[in-house]
């Protein structure tokens, strides 16, 4: 399972399935992992007074603290998408639309796939560019499409773990 390159999961909103990068997947379950502060300014590779003089007055808030320390509680389901200190963690989404929108677009543009496959480009109010497919045989036919033009190692796997719900 963790060698595929790209997860999709069912989103419950939508009637399509999201296609995201494992890696930022796994990246996002360690930050819900985090339970302090300090972890995770750790996980983002920042120092902890980085991170205070950068998102200080967002943590100050956050933790109801005036000098909030690394130990103080953390909650990421509070911050991401809502803070700029969420905001240090991608999103999977975005991330898998920009690794295929630097595919061929004679390999993408063609009517099969552009019946199956459903790119929102994002936008300047903060919505967030993503690339879906209108049914599982959708992931199959563009897995297909991939595999025959060399991207061998783009793998597509099924993954409804609880981060697919989170980020729908």
């Amino acid at each position: 399972m963790a060698n595929s390159f790209f997860i999709y999961s069912d989103s419950p909103n939508t009637s399509q399935f999201s296609i995201m990068t494992r890696r930022v997947v796994e990246v996002l379950e360690a930050a819900f992992r985090c339970r302090t502060w300090g972890e995770y300014a750790d996980l983002c590779g920042i120092s902890w007074e980085k991170m205070i003089d950068d998102w200080g007055d967002d943590i100050c808030e956050l933790t109801a603290q005036e000098d909030p320390t690394r130990e103080a509680h953390f909650d990421f389901g509070q911050v991401f998408g809502l803070y700029y200190v969420g905001d240090q963690m991608s999103d999977p989404r975005s991330d898998a639309y920009n690794i295929l929108r630097a595919v061929s677009s004679d390999v993408l543009e063609t009517p099969e796939l552009e019946a199956q496959l459903i790119w929102s480009h994002g936008s300047p109010a903060g919505h967030i560019c993503s690339v879906g497919a209108r049914s599982e045989e959708g992931v199959r036919i563009l897995e297909r499409a991939l595999h025959e033009a060399g991207y061998t190692n783009y793998t597509f796997e099924r993954d409804d773990s609880p981060i697919g719900r989170i980020v729908p």
